[in-house]
């Protein structure tokens, strides 16, 4: 529930949820790329709030049904919450919405993994980047598997939500700071 508690606890929850945002940054990568600039920046624009008005469904929805304590209980509460929908044909409706969020959150993986070579093989000079591509890989897959359990996973999307806010927000204003002067 909103104003209920402390400035400092909403900033500790939204370095856990930065990792749900993690991504918009990457506008600064394909930026130089960009041949209509103007439509460019209102549709990524448009997809980061989309993307916020989904989420913000799902919170709204969440709390509604289970309230704020019981929705801290859960590990997944919105899975929980499609478990109790019914629908005559479909008995498991959170089984369609995982390989659906499956197919969804394929996208933005591939994404940044070609912005990581990407950027990388301009840093190194190299001519191309198949061979980044390929060295990324293994550590990819040992960054997936590493985890032991639910609990590591979602100390580790603590970090990387703290970087994704650090990159996609700090590093920004450093830079328009240092181009003013």
């Amino acid at each position: 529930p909103v104003f209920n508690h402390k400035i400092s606890d909403y900033a500790r929850a939204a370095l856990t949820t930065g990792f749900a945002f993690s991504g918009f940054e990457l506008y600064i990568v394909f930026h130089p790329y960009v041949s209509r600039e103007k439509e460019a920046y209102s549709a990524s624009l448009y997809g980061l709030l989309i993307t916020l008005l989904i989420y913000l469904y799902f919170v709204i929805g969440t709390i509604s049904v289970f309230g704020a304590e019981l929705a801290q209980v859960y590990t997944w509460p919105t899975l929980r919450l499609l478990a109790t929908t019914e629908l005559p044909i479909i008995e498991r409706i959170e089984f369609l919405f995982i390989q659906a969020w499956i197919g969804v959150s394929l996208r933005p993986i591939s994404i940044q993994y070609f912005c990581a070579s990407h950027i990388i093989a301009q840093l190194s000079e190299q001519k191309s980047q198949k061979l980044i591509t390929l060295i990324l890989f293994p550590i990819i897959i040992f960054i997936a598997v590493y985890p032991k359990d639910i609990l590591q996973v979602f100390k580790l999307s603590e970090y990387v939500g703290f970087t994704a806010l650090i990159i996609g927000i700090a590093l920004p204003l450093i830079l328009i700071i240092f181009g003013l002067f």
